[in-house]
């Protein structure tokens, strides 16, 4: 009896720390695009402010 409830809280305890895992890499990740899409973003207003500038000529 003790050996059941030992083991079903252990693999409790694993499969929080999996999601824990889980959710962490993929903040990461999601982190990681949006800085990326903000880089873009800084670039294209860029050249939009480029291309008004050279047709202002």
């Amino acid at each position: 009896m003790i050996r059941s409830v030992l083991s079903v809280s252990f693999l409790l305890k694993i499969i929080f720390g999996l999601a824990l895992f889980t959710l962490l890499f993929m903040s990461g990740i999601t982190y990681r695009n949006s800085v990326s899409l903000s880089k873009s973003t800084e670039l294209l207003v860029h050249s939009y402010k480029v291309q008004l500038e050279l047709n202002k000529f």
